[in-house]
């Protein structure tokens, strides 16, 4: 569950850092990649259910034809 403060955080660090995700979750603190990653999918659901809710500026961004991205090393896949 996200509280208001981790919320408001992750609006700021979106505004800043577009869909970056390691960037919003370095910025947000107590989130991990994997939860900020959801949270963007869920608030972009959120915002074109109700357009009225704080942080609906950021629509633009979450359509953006920019994928998500992250800056750590990469995921290491197996076939197991």
């Amino acid at each position: 569950m996200w509280d208001i403060e981790e919320h408001r955080r992750f609006l700021d660090a979106l505004r800043k850092y577009g869909k970056s995700i390691s960037e919003i979750a370095a910025f947000v603190g107590t989130k991990s990649e994997y939860q900020c990653r959801n949270h963007i999918a869920s608030f972009k659901t959120n915002i074109q259910r109700d357009p009225s809710i704080e942080g609906a500026d950021l629509l633009p961004i979450l359509l953006s034809d920019e994928r998500m991205y992250h800056c750590g090393p990469k995921p290491i896949f197996t076939d197991e």
